[in-house]
């Protein structure tokens, strides 16, 4: 059975939160181990605030990189049928021959980290009408400020808890600038790249 997807349960969470999701999004909830689950949430989170607080700066790119490799691992030694490539810099961007796209295109996900003010991961779980990018957000808004995501040309779904609460342009997201959504500059860029492996075709 396929459930809704999750919000963040705090305003630091959005790594662990978009990569469970993305778990929800490939495979039926009795199909997932929760041995994964485990694993994600102990090993994100990882970062410091300037006062030292734990948690309170969301997870890292090291932290990113380390959960797509330990999946890899996890789902080979026990036959899990995932696929995950982490993609960073210039690896990431929504252009010609864009391995982002690419995945999309043949029904995996991406977990990418984009700008929401500050660096934030949602998940993308398709391509829509009018090269649109189908975002899932796990940070929930309402009022005031989804009308400022209406303004800069974002689309709201209200009515998809299995699959996406945002349409993204693709020429928006592939930004280096600072806006919502977009990718920014390009040495900060990453990217998970999910996948199954038990479909006749899987792209990674």
């Amino acid at each position: 059975m396929k459930v809704p997807f999750s919000y963040q349960k705090t305003e630091f969470d959005c790594g662990p939160t978009s990569l469970t999701n993305a778990l929800s999004f490939l495979f039926d909830r009795e199909e997932i181990p929760p041995e994964m689950i485990r694993r994600i949430m102990a090993y994100c989170l990882d970062g410091f605030d300037g006062q030292g607080h734990p948690c309170r700066r969301g997870t890292s790119a090291a932290a990113m990189r380390f959960i797509s490799s330990w999946i890899n691992g996890y789902g080979e030694s026990v036959h899990f049928p995932i696929k995950t490539q982490f993609l960073e810099a210039d690896q990431v961007h929504l252009g010609a021959d864009s391995l982002v796209l690419s995945v999309l295109r043949q029904g995996g996900a991406a977990v990418i980290r984009v700008i929401y003010e500050c660096g934030h991961y949602v998940l993308v779980t398709g391509i829509g009408e009018s090269d649109r990018l189908l975002v899932f957000d796990g940070y929930y808004e309402e009022g005031r400020d989804i009308e400022d995501l209406v303004r800069e040309g974002i689309g709201i779904i209200p009515d998809q808890p299995r699959g996406a609460n945002r349409l993204v342009p693709i020429s928006h997201m592939d930004s280096e600038g600072t806006g919502s959504y977009q990718l920014g500059p390009v040495p900060r860029r990453e990217a998970i790249l999910l996948s199954r492996t038990d479909l006749t075709f899987h792209p990674l």
